[in-house]
């Protein structure tokens, strides 16, 4: 790829990135106000709502770049906010669930997070290493032991 190709590229990702930013902060706002108070010992809600965090503080350092006009690589913070997307990411899909209202929320926040083009990691890998086969599985497990 050459730099234009790659230029284009990154403007193309970021502006994707941005709207999903305002995607994700409707649909938080509905899922939250959609939550059961009841599920607040369910440990899976506390990794949802961090990971929303993140990811939103993760495209506000994106776009505090985007006044320079410079491709640049990303700056500490951008960095840092990106590898904690990923970690809580593989956190969400390796936490079991605690009850159907935490089964469903997952459930719920996987959809809409791809649903805004966002991807989780490791979506290519077939098998225990990829996300969604550790999602199935700590679905499954937390149904288990709901049943």
């Amino acid at each position: 790829m050459n730099n234009s190709q790659h230029r284009r590229h990154a403007i193309v990702a970021r502006r994707t990135f941005v709207a999903g930013i305002a995607g994700a902060a409707i649909v938080a706002t509905k899922a939250l106000a959609a939550t059961p108070a009841s599920s607040g010992a369910d440990p899976i809600f506390a990794l949802i709502a961090r990971h929303r965090a993140e990811y939103k503080a993760y495209g506000d350092a994106i776009l505090a770049q985007e006044p320079s006009g410079r491709w640049r690589d990303a700056d500490a913070r951008v960095e840092q906010l990106c590898d904690s997307c990923q970690e809580l990411g593989w956190a969400i899909a390796s936490t079991i669930p605690t009850t159907m209202a935490g089964v469903a929320a997952v459930l719920s926040y996987a959809n809409e997070f791809e649903d805004l083009g966002d991807e989780w990691p490791s979506t290519d890998d077939i098998g225990p290493e990829g996300w969604h086969y550790q999602l199935r599985q700590s679905t499954l497990r937390a149904l288990q032991a709901l049943c």
